[in-house]
């Protein structure tokens, strides 16, 4: 091999291994920001005015201010209080969550203190939808092994809306839940205007249950895609 041929080769391989090490340092970069955008998604809630949010984590040592699209801090305090809070009227809200404790007091090692969001983001909707389940009504009992397909569901819904308007809802199915169920409740009309005010609901059932005495739940969905569970008290016959 002449000397110039060896200089290609290794002018060649040199740029071979930058362009690898180029690579590298960009895959990496791409996964660290990767990981650094899972790591900082900001959990969104969804309520309606006049509601507070769910008591998902112990805040007992945090402190807390809420603020608004402005930038404008509507109000702050520390700990669980923060479930004391009621969204009055509708908008997107920020929570800004912060230790209270020194630093220097968690453990050095292991990181055995909980994690909480540094931002929680609030969207309180104009519309409330509350069914009231203690005055649901099946018009025949759930029969183990027997098509439910002649039994229905009448339940009365409150909606509420903030500017006092009329709009349009959509009804979602109502799942089942325990021993030995596929039955759904399926809204007889699915999609209707509504203003403030009480509506009689009617659902059909879907399905089967097959294990005699089981309790069964059912879970109906509200406008923010929060579940409202009835317990069905009459067990399966």
């Amino acid at each position: 091999m002449n000397p110039s041929t060896q200089i290609r080769i290794t002018i060649m391989s040199l740029l071979l291994v930058q362009g690898s090490v180029f690579a590298f340092s960009d895959g990496l970069s791409r996964a660290r920001q990767m990981a650094h955008n899972i790591l900082t998604d900001i959990p969104v809630i969804r309520i309606s005015f006049g509601e507070g949010i769910p008591k998902d984590w112990n805040l007992q040592n945090m402190e807390w201010k809420i603020v608004d699209a402005e930038g404008l801090i509507l109000v702050s305090g520390s700990g669980n209080s923060i479930y004391d809070h009621v969204f009055e009227r509708p908008g997107e809200f920020k929570i800004a969550l912060s230790d209270g404790h020194d630093a220097e007091q968690h453990d050095q090692h292991g990181c055995s203190h909980q994690h909480y969001p540094e931002e929680i983001l609030v969207i309180v909707s104009s519309m409330r939808m509350k069914y009231k389940l203690d005055e649901l009504k099946f018009s025949k009992d759930i029969v183990a092994n027997a098509s439910a397909a002649d039994i229905g569901i009448l339940v009365p819904l409150v909606v509420e809306s903030y500017e006092k308007n009329a709009f349009t809802i959509d009804l979602l199915d109502a799942q089942s839940h325990g021993i030995g169920t596929s039955l759904v409740a399926v809204p007889e009309e699915r999609s209707f205007v509504v203003g403030s005010g009480t509506y009689l609901l009617k659902y059909k059932l879907v399905g089967r249950a097959t294990q005699r005495e089981a309790i069964l739940m059912f879970d109906f969905m509200d406008n923010n895609g929060n579940v409202q569970c009835y317990t069905h008290m009459v067990p399966v016959k």
